[in-house]
């Protein structure tokens, strides 16, 4: 059975040996330099659009909207049957 004795020398134990591994862990992995980077600044963007570049936008172009019939098929038995 463990006296109350034990258990406050260990609970001191586990405090001591926390804050310890807390501090050389600190010392070990933390980084003193400050560290910056350069980042790319991009423009703002609007909600205009240009129609400049005219090879993708014509004057005429086709009408998705608008039936297309290539030619009339009269044919009722189209494999021979």
């Amino acid at each position: 059975m463990i006296k109350s004795k034990d258990v406050a020398m260990l609970a001191i134990f586990v405090g001591i040996s926390g804050l310890a591994s807390f501090f050389f862990s600190n010392f070990l992995f933390s980084n003193k330099k400050v560290l910056t980077t350069r980042v790319e600044v991009v423009e703002k963007i609007s909600s205009d659009f240009s129609y400049e570049d005219k090879s993708y936008f014509k004057n005429n172009p086709l009408n998705p909207t608008k039936d297309i019939t290539v030619s009339s098929n009269d044919n009722q038995k189209p494999l021979g049957q």
